[in-house]
């Protein structure tokens, strides 16, 4: 039991303390950029302070999933265990929170051109924001796999001694949580150069959707790689 109660300390601790690094880099970005814009166009800092605001609520997901899975590893995770479960509350911890660090960086990369990109055409500035919200939720999408595995992990995990399921399960929390930072990061990118591109010319809005949409939905097979490769390696189970 104490080396149970040890790996959901241990977890919940690497959930939100990884989880936060992604949001809090971020949002620093976005308060950043949008401080810049200002000094710029004052006229129209309302705009920029809006799409700031906007863009740090999505990139606190990150954040907001480590803490969850923290909480559950503290308050609702089962403390009785062999060697598996210890495995599999670290791993999970991992997961959700290296997983976020991609997503909140590219989150915050799409969040300081939303709001430079308002300051250079305000008149679009709810097109942008429409656009920002698009990408963001996208580049989310590693970081909601990794959650879907960790409470996989959690909750779903046989008490077990073998070398082979505990390898398995330590595995999928490192395949999915590291996986899903590349994808994460440049997925945000994509999005970012979308916003630029659309205040350079607001016709091209409609077209650079949807080169933006194609972009990163082949970015994001990678992170479909990751969640497969995780649920074949928590086969192991049976």
């Amino acid at each position: 039991m104490e080396l149970v109660i040890f790996a959901k300390f241990i977890g919940a601790s690497i959930a939100v303390a990884t989880g936060a690094i992604g949001s809090g880099f971020s949002e620093g970005i976005a308060a950043g950029k949008a401080s810049e814009s200002i000094s710029r166009q004052p006229k129209v800092s309302g705009e920029i302070l809006r799409t700031m605001l906007i863009s740090q609520a999505v990139t606190e997901t990150s954040g907001i999933f480590g803490l969850l899975v923290a909480i559950l590893l503290l308050f609702v995770a089962p403390v009785d265990g062999g060697p598996s479960i210890v495995a599999a509350y670290i791993a999970a911890g991992f997961c959700v929170g290296v997983g976020g660090i991609g997503a909140g960086i590219g989150c915050g990369i799409i969040g300081g051109t939303a709001c430079e990109s308002t300051a250079r055409h305000p008149r679009i500035s709810n097109i942008i924001v429409l656009n920002t919200l698009v990408g963001q939720a996208i580049t989310q999408t590693g970081c909601i796999f990794a959650l879907v595995i960790s409470l996989v992990l959690i909750f779903m995990t046989p008490e077990s001694t073998n070398i082979g399921v505990i390898g398995g399960i330590l595995g999928a929390g490192f395949s999915m949580g590291i996986g899903a930072i590349g994808a994460g990061t440049n997925s945000g990118y994509v999005t970012a150069r979308a916003n630029w591109a659309i205040a350079r010319n607001s016709k091209t809005s409609s077209l650079v959707l949807r080169v933006m949409l194609l972009g990163q939905a082949v970015d994001t097979t990678v992170v479909i790689f990751s969640m497969i490769i995780a649920f074949l390696l928590l086969l192991v189970h049976g």
